[in-house]
């Protein structure tokens, strides 16, 4: 009983596993879990599952990826870790919208089904191209900083020649500085030297003809001291006069030019000795590095610039002679040896990774349309017709409640204009009346003025009778 009782755990336990791994991946593939739980759907979950672990795992390549990166650029585990999760977090989020905004089509554009179905996955491929291309870059964002951990030693190596490089450059730009000067000095000594070398020759072989005319091994062949040899006396004697002034002229300068060149040997010495090494091993560097073995080779790889020939001094001996051609930039030693299959392991890992993180879209393209996609379409249009309902009972409420609140703002305006004309009416009236009151109590006004003065009031119309007569 207990062995029975600890099976039974055994098997709740895995199945419930399985069942969180398989939820979890569903969750990964972007798909409506909840359309996913019909029973007429069981059979489309392990399409989904491939789907949801293809994005899963490129999120942990991501992850891997960019942990390696900012590990080298951070040298910090926690800092790598910590971001690697961040960017793989965001990878995985970009990959499942890319794939559950995949749509299945289903329209009809030719009788036949397998043109209509070629037709349907043309159609997908054209809408799902923006999200290929996405993935495609984004393959090559991942795939980079594992080709640096992969190629990780070829990497150092190169590194090593690069580092010698950009020494050799930093050490041939304070030679460019100083080498002018010392090579100008040291040919104002050879010119100097070379003079009064050229002086020391003559009056040395003048002295030894003087001398061989003195002990007759020279010259006219007998011992004398006769006017010959005095003759060649003197022409020694001058020659060693002429050297002796050259030698006085000359070696002060030839000194004080040594003493220059010795000072600039000694600051470019320390000029050197004091240049700062940078390790050269950050991201950017490692990446030139891996571009410079993986580049492809069009042509058959060139000697190095140095190369010890042969060359014959005379008929009766050889001797090797180290011919140095002239370098005007100091270049990273390559291995002679190079070949394209670094470049062609570089382009299979690329790849790899591009197949990797288009899988989850090629499964999705590929897969045929199936009762989820028919689910999820239904779904969606009756979503969207409830939504268009719901629109348009909005647009009636909004309609009717307009045409109320005009009706209503209709009958104010009516009602104002009437209470205004009743309005106006009365002051029309009261005006009138005001002007009638006016009038008679002007009347009244004049007939009390006739009355207390009849005769003026003639006499003013006797005036007014004639000189309407005199204008006629």
């Amino acid at each position: 009983m207990i062995g029975g009782h600890h099976k039974l755990s055994v098997k709740f336990v895995k199945r419930m596993v399985s069942n969180r791994i398989k939820g979890f991946f569903l969750f990964c593939s972007g798909a409506h879990l909840d359309i996913l739980k019909h029973e007429d759907c069981k059979n489309e979950h392990n399409k989904y599952v491939g789907i949801g672990s293809a994005v899963f795992f490129t999120a942990v390549f991501a992850f891997l990826s960019s942990s390696y990166a900012l590990f080298t650029v951070f040298k910090s585990y926690f800092f790598a870790i910590l971001f690697g999760i961040i960017w793989a977090g965001f990878i995985f989020s970009l990959d499942r919208y890319i794939v559950s905004t995949l749509k299945k089509e289903n329209s009809k554009y030719a009788e036949s089904e397998i043109w209509n179905g070629l037709a349907n996955r043309a159609i997908e491929i054209f809408k799902a191209s923006p999200r290929i291309a996405l993935a495609i870059l984004l393959a090559f964002v991942i795939s980079k900083p594992l080709e640096l951990k992969i190629f990780e030693r070829e990497i150092e190596n190169e590194l090593i020649a690069i580092q010698q490089s950009v020494i050799q450059n930093q050490e041939q730009k304070v030679r460019d500085r100083y080498e002018p000067s010392i090579k100008r000095r040291n040919d104002q000594i050879s010119v100097l030297q070379g003079e009064l070398e050229s002086r020391k020759r003559i009056f040395d072989e003048l002295t030894t003809t003087a001398n061989q005319e003195a002990d007759g091994t020279g010259g006219s062949g007998r011992p004398n001291l006769g006017p010959i040899y005095r003759a060649k006396k003197v022409a020694a004697d001058n020659a060693e006069d002429e050297y002796r002034q050259v030698l006085n002229r000359n070696q002060p300068t030839i000194n004080a030019l040594r003493e220059e060149v010795a000072d600039l040997e000694k600051n470019l010495q320390d000029e050197l000795t004091k240049l700062k090494r940078v390790d050269y091993d950050g991201l950017l560097a490692r990446i030139t590095a891996l571009g410079n073995l993986t580049e492809f080779i069009k042509e058959e790889p060139q000697l190095p610039s140095s190369v010890v020939t042969l060359q014959n001094d005379s008929l009766s001996k050889k001797d090797t002679v180290l011919q140095v051609a002239p370098i005007s930039k100091v270049q990273a030693e390559r291995p002679i040896y190079k070949s394209n299959s670094m470049y062609y392991a570089n382009l299979a890992i690329l790849l790899l990774f591009m197949c990797i993180e288009l899988a989850p879209l090629l499964f999705k393209i590929l897969t045929d349309r199936g009762i989820y996609d028919i689910k999820l379409q239904m779904l969606e249009e009756k979503v969207y017709s409830q939504e268009v309902e719901q629109i348009s009972y909005l647009n009636d409420e909004i309609n009717k409640r307009i045409k109320i609140k005009v009706g209503e703002n209709q009958n104010i305006v009516e009602r104002e204009l009437a209470d205004n004309k009743g309005l106006l009416q009365k002051i029309s009236d009261a005006q009138i009346e005001l002007a009638q009151e006016i009038i008679n109590f002007w009347k009244s006004d004049q007939l009390n003025e006739i009355r207390k003065n009849p005769e003026y009031y003639v006499a003013n119309l006797k005036k007014e009778e004639k000189s309407n007569g005199e204008i006629k």
